[in-house]
């Protein structure tokens, strides 16, 4: 309502669900950034599409599996509380 209607506003923050998207969707946002939620669930728009669940946590082993380069996968170990990380 600030912004205006020239100006889209896009919902970020705590998206990680399709009841997590649908809230953020109602308050009238025409966007929502999913970024953290790529990086655990490639798949993650596919998946919420479907209706299949949603992976919400990283496993610490699953670096290979994501195919994640070496840097980032150290940043997001090295970076606590960014994505919910699990042994």
């Amino acid at each position: 309502e600030r912004v205006g209607a020239q100006i889209p506003v896009m919902g970020v923050g705590s998206i990680h669900t399709l009841p997590d998207a649908e809230r953020a969707l109602a308050t009238g946002v025409p966007l929502l950034a999913v970024g953290r939620e790529l990086l655990m669930e490639p798949r993650w728009a596919e998946k919420i599409r479907t209706g299949e669940p949603v992976r919400v946590t990283l496993l610490r082993q699953a670096q290979h599996e994501l195919l994640l380069p070496d840097g980032l996968w150290k940043v997001i170990m090295n970076s606590l509380g960014w994505l919910p990380v699990v042994d």
